[in-house]
């Protein structure tokens, strides 16, 4: 049974070409999923349209082997999406408050961390942290100011120089052109 180079799990080695380079594990959850076509038209239709860009038009170039693998990866992707209804209804239940959610500090537990040491700090060290913020931000944005004047003014030299430039040029044709007669 071969491993993968990013984990040690076991990889599918059966004869579902959809499926090989997976994991084991991988594997069995994909085959218990609602079933699409393998063609190239039924993985695009299940794909959103954000997906059915360039990147995956390229894919489908190859051939073979190439038309193959490329054709799996975006099968596999595309077995894994909710249809549009239901995204509209998981929308709606969650909106309902049929359909619960798990609070941001469940599934990352530093936010926990954080904020109980932003919480544990006191007003004046706060003020602080947001004074200190608002004067960098400041200085940023007086460099990029100076950066812009310092910008237009080589943008009015170099204006300059070609009037002058232009002015030269007038004179002299000005002065090598014979006058036309009256």
């Amino acid at each position: 049974m071969s491993t993968g180079p990013d984990t040690n799990e076991p990889r599918y080695e059966g004869p579902d070409p959809f499926l090989q380079g997976v994991t084991v594990k991988w594997a069995a959850y994909l085959e218990t999923l609602p079933p699409v076509p393998r063609s190239i038209d039924a993985v695009l239709a299940k794909l959103p349209a954000s997906f059915r860009g360039t990147s995956v038009d390229g894919d489908w170039r190859g051939r073979g082997e190439t038309l193959l693998k490329a054709l799996a990866r975006w099968w596999r992707m595309a077995i894994q999406m909710p249809t549009d209804e239901q995204v509209r209804q998981q929308i709606a239940d969650i909106e309902s408050g049929k359909l619960v959610t798990v609070p941001a500090e469940e599934v990352f537990p530093e936010l926990v961390e954080q904020r109980a040491v932003w919480e544990a700090r006191s007003k004046a060290e706060k003020q602080t942290d947001r004074e200190k913020l608002w004067r960098e931000r400041g200085e940023r944005d007086e460099e990029r100011n100076e950066l812009s004047r310092h910008y237009l003014e080589q943008l009015k030299d170099l204006a300059a120089v070609e009037r002058t430039f232009i002015t030269h040029m007038n004179a002299d044709r000005e002065r090598h052109c014979p006058t036309p007669p009256a």
